[in-house]
């Protein structure tokens, strides 16, 4: 995942987290959409698992 862009609605923070997503999954979303996701972790690999939009 590319980091969020400054400006964003939501990216308070600063400290940014890397993550694989299963393929696919980014083709429904776009940079400003509200989202819930799920997130398992193996050997210290985060991947999202599941990608809704709000």
């Amino acid at each position: 995942m590319r980091p969020t862009q400054n400006g964003t609605v939501g990216a308070n923070t600063r400290a940014t987290e890397r993550f694989k997503v299963q393929d696919g999954m980014l083709n429904t979303v776009h940079a400003g959409d509200k989202v819930i996701l799920s997130v398992s972790e193996t050997g210290g690999t985060k991947t999202i698992t599941k990608l809704e939009k709000q």
